[in-house]
């Protein structure tokens, strides 16, 4: 499946979950206004699609910074460190207690319907990529695509292993560290636009995503 058709249906889904979180609030407005008999199961059908919704648009409003697959992978952590640190905590409120139990439930059922979609996003996002590239001849980098030396330096640095990109500081963008130290942020993305690297998005940038040397990239290092 292309990337795009993939992303755009997971994008679908949750507008619909979305979707149906709008419609409750909706008819709860509807039956105030007429004067019509109130129970707990109006409120409570809000409750829920509202805990529903909540970790799609999460993942909706980070895709407009990251990648879809780098939005999903970080609400999935943060889901699972919730679900994980919960303890029988009671509040007086019976309402509230009422309220976490949803929002836990919801959590779960992120996690299932999301499952295994990181990475069917990365794999469709590769092969797209290896079906507009042409298969190389050889291992001779093409003529006129000569790193730098400081871009020859980073990708020995990155061949060596133990490098990773990981999100920067508020405010955007993101930094990248080697074994010994901090790297060049811009001159590993460069090395990555050329394809001489590539990073490892199935994981979040708050975690820490790998880099690795491509072959292409490869065959500009020393023997």
């Amino acid at each position: 499946m292309r990337t795009a058709n993939y992303a755009d249906a997971i994008k679908c889904t949750a507008a619909e979950v979305i979707k149906d979180a709008t419609a409750a609030r909706t008819r709860l407005a509807e039956q105030l206004t007429d004067g019509h008999a109130i129970d707990a199961s109006a409120y409570e059908a809000v409750m829920q699609a509202d805990a529903s919704a909540q970790p799609w648009q999460t993942v909706l409003r980070r895709a407009e910074k990251v990648t879809l697959a780098e939005a999903i992978a970080s609400v999935r952590e943060d889901a699972a460190e919730e679900l994980l640190g919960y303890g029988e905590r009671q509040s007086t409120s019976a309402l509230q207690n009422e309220q976490d139990r949803l929002c836990r439930e919801s959590l779960r059922e992120f996690l299932r319907r999301s499952r295994g979609v990181v990475e069917r996003l990365t794999k469709a996002a590769e092969a797209q990529v290896a079906g507009q590239q042409p298969t190389p001849a050889s291992a001779t980098p093409p003529a006129g695509r000569k790193p730098t030396k400081a871009q020859l330096a980073t990708l020995q640095t990155i061949a060596a292993g133990g490098a990773k990109v990981r999100e920067g500081h508020i405010g955007g963008g993101w930094r990248a560290e080697g074994p010994t130290g901090r790297l060049n942020a811009r001159t590993v993305e460069a090395c990555i636009t050329q394809g001489w690297a590539s990073r490892d998005v199935s994981t979040s940038l708050y975690r820490g995503q790998a880099i690795t040397v491509t072959e292409a990239g490869r065959a500009h290092l020393p023997a």
